[in-house]
C-alpha cells in the first residue's frame, strides 16, 4: 500500500479527502495501491522526495520516486510519502548568491543555519529567519493527520499512535533534500532504519565553521540511530558526489558495507527517459540491486 499526503496546491478532488487545520490550511490525503504485498511484520516506511518533488501529481497521475517506492512495496512495507516544505533547498536557504563579478554561493553568517532550517520544516517551530514553515505544514503535523486518517479508515498501522509517533518503529528513506531530512530524523529522533539516496550533505555557515566543511548539525550530539541501521547510495556522476561521499564517511558509514556507490552512466528512468546521475540513485531501475543491498538490511 502506498499513501501520499500533499498540500492543497495539488488538489485533486477525484481521489482525496480534505482535512482542514487550525491555521486554515488544507491537507489532502489521496491513496493508491493494494495490500497484495503487505506483510504486517514489515511495518511502516516513510519516504521523503527531494527539492520541489511532489509525492503525487494529479495532472499525469504519477508518483515521484515511483521506481524506488515500488521496490519498497515489493518488500512488503506500508509506504507513506509525505509532502513537506521542500520548495526551496536548504542550500538555497543558507547561501547568498552573488552575481558580480562571478555567480557564487556564499554561506550565510548565521550559526546552525542548516540545522535550524531542518528543525523548522520538521516541527513547524519558528527556528530560522529564512524559512516560513508553520505548524500546519510541518512534517510532524502532516504525518499526524495522515496517520489519523488512515487509522480511521482501517489501514494496518499496528501499534503506531498518530498522536505520539515513535520514530523508532518506522523505517525512513529520502532522496536529495529528502535524504538529508532522513538523516536529520535518524540522528535526532532515532528510527528503525534510515536510507539516504543522493545524500547526505548540508551546507556549512560562516560562524566558527571549523573542519570538515559540513553543516553544524552533522557535528553535534551522538546519532540516536546507529550506523548498523543506516544505508546510503550515490552515483559517482552525481554533481554533488564529493559532498555526499564525504558526508557519508563523516557519519561513519563504510562504502562496501553500509553504503554503496556506482559508475554506470548513461542513466534512464523506468519510462526510458535520460536522467542525470543525481536522479539515477532513486530512479534508474538497473540500480535496484544496489539500492536493495544498502537499504533492505
Amino acid at each position: 500500500m502506498c499513501c501520499t499526503a500533499k498540500h492543497s496546491r495539488l488538489l485533486d478532488e477525484r481521489c482525496c479527502g480534505p482535512y482542514r487545520t487550525k491555521s486554515n490550511s488544507r491537507i489532502w490525503l489521496p491513496y493508491r495501491g493494494s495490500y497484495k504485498n503487505y506483510k504486517k511484520s514489515k511495518g511502516l516506511w516513510i519516504h521523503f522526495s527531494g527539492s520541489y518533488g511532489r509525492p503525487y501529481d494529479p495532472q499525469d497521475q504519477s508518483f515521484v520516486s515511483a521506481t524506488w517506492i515500488n521496490e519498497i512495496l515489493e518488500q512488503g512495507y506500508l509506504v507513506l510519502s509525505i509532502a513537506y516544505d521542500n520548495r526551496e533547498s536548504v542550500s538555497k536557504t543558507c547561501n547568498t548568491t552573488t552575481v558580480y563579478p562571478n555567480t557564487t554561493l556564499v554561506p550565510k553568517n548565521t550559526n546552525n543555519c542548516a540545522g535550524d532550517a531542518n528543525e523548522e520544516v520538521l516541527t513547524g517551530i519558528d527556528k530560522s529567519p529564512f524559512r516560513q514553515t508553520d505548524l500546519a505544514n510541518s512534517i510532524d503535523h502532516r504525518l499526524k493527520l495522515l496517520l489519523i486518517h488512515l487509522k480511521e479508515n482501517g489501514f494496518p498501522l499496528g501499534d503506531i499512535d498518530p498522536n505520539n509517533v515513535n520514530w523508532a518503529d518506522i523505517r525512513v528513506s529520502g532522496h536529495s533534500q529528502g535524504g538529508n531530512k532522513t538523516y536529520y530524523i535518524a540522528k535526532f529522533r532515532g528510527v528503525k532504519f534510515a536510507c539516504m539516496l543522493g545524500a547526505p550533505f548540508d551546507v556549512n555557515d560562516t560562524v566558527s565553521p571549523g573542519a570538515p566543511n559540513i553543516a553544524d548539525w552533522f557535528k553535534v550530539d551522538i546519532d540516536k540511530t546507529p550506523v548498523s541501521q543506516m544505508g546510503e547510495f550515490v552515483t559517482t556522476e552525481d554533481d554533488n558526489y564529493g559532498s555526499f561521499h564525504g558526508g557519508t564517511e563523516y557519519i561513519g558509514l563504510r562504502y562496501g558495507f553500509e553504503a554503496a556507490e556506482t559508475t554506470q552512466a548513461p542513466y534512464f528512468n523506468a519510462a526510458g527517459e535520460s536522467i542525470d546521475g543525481h536522479a539515477a540513485s532513486v530512479a534508474d531501475p538497473k540500480l535496484k540491486s544496489l539500492r536493495a543491498k544498502v537499504c533492505f538490511r
